[in-house]
């Protein structure tokens, strides 16, 4: 297997060659969400920074202090990380499924010691360097053949399920958007990749009709019927995408920047 550049190189860059090798375009776009974020909560705070927007301010800045150095360190250290991080990430899953305390209804904490951990979030990171380590060995046709295909939706469903189950809907889409992003990255042929979006679009509209039927059931009483359902049902769908898209988004974003 032939190895890439930066795998075989030996020399070691200076901190100002890795700064130069940031992707600052990714990065602007980031502090850029990041910003809307903090005025959003700036503007419902009634034009105040507390309690809120300041705090925010200090996370958001915490958190790309992190990725900024996370970025500056050798990418072979995050390639020789990469299945012991997603082996520890799904051991955790696991451990929350059997000794794991419930907390806002879902069973998503586990308590190693002192710290209360979400294992679900350290997967979005193992699972971003274990599947990137795993297609980093493959050629673009490899990909796309069913058996290595297979791993890598096995590396994606099996962590998925556990999360589903806690249940953590939200955390979930954003572990299989990631893993299906890196599939595309990775040159996943068309050929698989176009029926599962039919797929999915069909089956967005089904899973929206136990809800549909709930609201016609509120408005069976209605005078107006004929013309609000057909509204309502539009309204819906677009609602529940336009929730879809802002919570994948900018976490999207984020684990973009760890690859890159």
């Amino acid at each position: 297997m032939a190895l890439r550049p930066y795998a075989a190189a030996k020399r070691t860059l200076s901190f100002a060659d890795k700064l130069l090798e940031v992707n600052w375009g990714l990065v602007l776009i980031i502090c850029m969400i990041g910003m809307a974020g903090i005025a959003m909560l700036y503007s419902v705070a009634n034009a105040h920074f507390q309690p809120w927007a300041l705090r925010q301010i200090g996370h958001f800045t915490l958190g790309l202090i992190v990725l900024l150095a996370a970025a500056m360190i050798d990418i072979r250290v995050w390639m020789s990380l990469a299945y012991p991080a997603y082996g520890f990430a799904l051991l955790l899953l696991v451990a929350v499924d059997v000794v794991g305390h419930v907390g806002l209804g879902a069973q998503r904490w586990i308590s190693l010691g002192p710290l209360d951990l979400q294992p679900s979030e350290l997967m979005k990171i193992g699972l971003v360097l274990a599947l990137s380590r795993f297609l980093h060995g493959k050629s673009i046709e490899e990909v796309s053949k069913p058996i290595p295909l297979a791993i890598g939706l096995a590396m994606i469903g099996i962590p998925a399920i556990f999360v589903v189950l806690q249940p953590n809907l939200g955390t979930t889409l954003i572990i299989v958007a990631d893993g299906c992003s890196l599939l595309f990255l990775a040159g996943l042929s068309w050929w698989w990749i176009a029926p599962t979006l039919g797929a999915v679009a069909a089956a967005v509209p089904l899973a929206l009709v136990p809800r549909l039927k709930t609201a016609l059931a509120l408005t069976a009483t209605c005078r107006l019927l004929p013309v609000v359902v057909p509204m309502l049902k539009a309204a819906g769908t677009f609602v529940i995408w336009v929730v879809i898209v802002m919570r994948l988004v900018p976490a999207f974003m984020f684990q973009l920047a760890l690859m890159l």
